[in-house]
């Protein structure tokens, strides 16, 4: 497994969602809250303006569930970035893991 620099924890945030069928909080609320959180996590200088551009979508643009999955598959990504250089894919540094469920 990789070893992630950050860690993104969304479970309670999914939980609150009315888009689970199970709680009440509308998905602009939860994509906002979303953005706070990222905006809290510290990256490597190269990514800082992408994170920020992620974090901006989910603050201005997450309208809709198909809105928030597609810049969710976004953050997604850009959590997934290799970053540094590792012999072994267990050694392989990313970016942030993303705990949704």
């Amino acid at each position: 497994m990789a070893n992630w620099m950050n860690t993104l924890n969304l479970r309670d945030l999914w939980e609150a969602s009315e888009a689970n069928g199970k709680g009440t909080m509308p998905i602009e609320e939860v994509a906002k809250n979303v953005a706070k959180r990222l905006d809290k996590i510290k990256l490597p200088k190269e990514y800082e303006d992408e994170k920020d551009e992620i974090a901006y979508r989910f603050e201005n643009e997450a309208e809709t569930l198909a809105d928030f999955n597609y810049i969710l598959s976004d953050l997604y990504d850009l959590g997934d970035t290799p970053y540094g250089k590792s012999d072994t894919f267990a050694g392989q540094k990313k970016l942030i893991w993303i705990s949704t469920f």
